[in-house]
């Protein structure tokens, strides 16, 4: 496609929820802006998801998690920085795939789940 998608049929979109996310890869970041300058389309999207994900922090109230949760997590880390330590160096580094590990639908039931997740352990 050319630098200047259309406006119903870019390809990208889906990459407008990690963007704002902050979880792409440096290259994938600077080619995604390099995308959005042409792509009123992504502008569009991201600008209403960044809404959202600015809003979701305050959306529950916040809500101490249990001090044996905070243990179990922080065990787990710690097993799993051990583990890659023994791994080697490059063991922590993602496989590189053609295909995004995420999808826009994915995105949103991940969000609705961790906002109702978030309500649940508040009324508790």
């Amino acid at each position: 496609m050319s630098q200047r998608e259309s406006d119903f049929d870019c390809s990208r979109l889906a990459d407008a929820a990690a963007y704002v996310l902050g979880s792409l890869e440096d290259a994938e970041l600077a080619s995604f802006r390099e995308h959005m300058e042409g792509c009123a389309q992504c502008r569009a999207e991201v600008t209403e998801l960044q809404i959202v994900v600015d809003e979701l922090p305050m959306s529950v109230p916040a809500a101490a998690a249990p001090e044996t949760l905070r243990g179990r997590i922080l065990a787990n880390v710690r097993s799993e920085a051990e583990l890659l330590n023994a791994a080697g160096h490059a063991a922590d580094q993602p496989a590189k795939s053609g295909r995004p590990w995420y999808r826009r639908n994915d995105f949103m039931l991940g969000a609705g789940a961790a906002a109702r997740l978030a309500g649940g352990a508040h009324g508790r």
